[in-house]
């Protein structure tokens, strides 16, 4: 279950740093089940992978440019991402 959000954040940042743009694309179930996760919890909330992957389930879309999210969406981002490379490992909260 989490070996199939880690390759798929994996892959995101790697499609992410191939580009010169920093604003590129980001999976749009990843996108939308983590607008859920934001809806409750506020844009500081750093979900677990399995609290990310629980949430995926619900959602099947495409890809999103990242140029369409909100500023804090994409500061939110950021901040999950930077938890999970902090060593957070399963709990991103654990800095």
């Amino acid at each position: 279950m989490t070996g199939r959000l880690s390759r798929r954040l994996s892959r995101i940042e790697a499609e992410a740093q191939a580009r010169e743009s920093r604003r590129g694309e980001i999976d749009g179930a990843l996108l939308a089940a983590l607008r859920g996760l934001w809806a409750r919890h506020g844009y500081e909330y750093v979900p677990t992978i399995a609290e990310i992957d629980g949430a995926l389930l619900a959602y099947e879309t495409g890809p999103v440019r990242l140029r369409e999210l909100l500023d804090e969406e994409l500061r939110a981002l950021i901040l999950i991402r930077t938890a999970f490379q902090a060593g957070g490992g399963e709990d991103g909260r654990e800095m």
